[in-house]
């Protein structure tokens, strides 16, 4: 279901660099920078070994206090000035960002700024199925799920919380909505049993 949020509103004094600071980024080697990733949320769902261990990220670790998160306008006003100099591509990440509420806001205000022709999100897709449709609808153009494991049984080891992958599994078949490029990945993980 689609949502809407108050903390994105359209800005009529949209940012605008000077004309002598508008040339593209590059790196040391003269390559443009196309692509920004944003983390709009430190928290996440699993507790996966190699990022967010249980051991220090436990019920009594101290994650950001929501309200100093940068806002949707903060964060579309970011994409507007970066997309002034050349970023074409915008991904969303977090921690896991599907538990930013109001995701599809975003993405609908990233979306329509000029010069942004991609728009993806990063999530271990554990909650996907139910902002699948919202996202698309709002102008996600990818989503890249991170998955550890097929098995079932090596996958709850893994995510540390003890989740079941069916969920996943069911929206991977289904593929969010109208998204252009909807695949999963599997981060390398040394000394873990391998699946053959």
């Amino acid at each position: 279901m689609a949502s809407s949020s108050p903390e994105v509103a359209a800005r009529p004094d949209a940012p605008s660099l000077p004309e002598s600071e508008q040339e593209a980024i590059s790196d040391q080697f003269g390559r443009r920078l196309r692509d920004l990733r944003i983390s709009v949320i430190d928290r996440c769902n699993f507790r996966c070994d190699y990022c967010m261990p249980m051991e220090t990220y436990g019920e009594d670790y101290s994650f950001l206090d929501p309200d100093h998160y940068l806002s949707f306008e903060e964060i579309v006003r970011l994409v507007r000035l970066f997309s002034l100099r050349g970023v074409e591509k915008i991904r969303i990440t977090g921690g896991e960002p599907l538990l930013r509420p109001n995701l599809d806001a975003l993405i609908r205000e990233i979306d329509r700024v000029d010069g942004i022709r991609d728009v993806a999100l990063t999530t271990n897709g554990y909650l996907l199925a139910d902002q699948a449709e919202a996202l698309a609808a709002a102008g996600l153009h990818r989503v890249t799920v991170s998955l550890d494991a097929l098995d079932p049984e090596l996958f709850r080891e893994m995510n540390g919380v003890g989740k079941d992958p069916e969920t996943i599994d069911r929206e991977d078949r289904r593929g969010p909505g109208d998204v252009t490029e909807f695949f999963g990945r599997r981060p390398f993980v040394g000394g873990l049993p391998d699946e053959g």
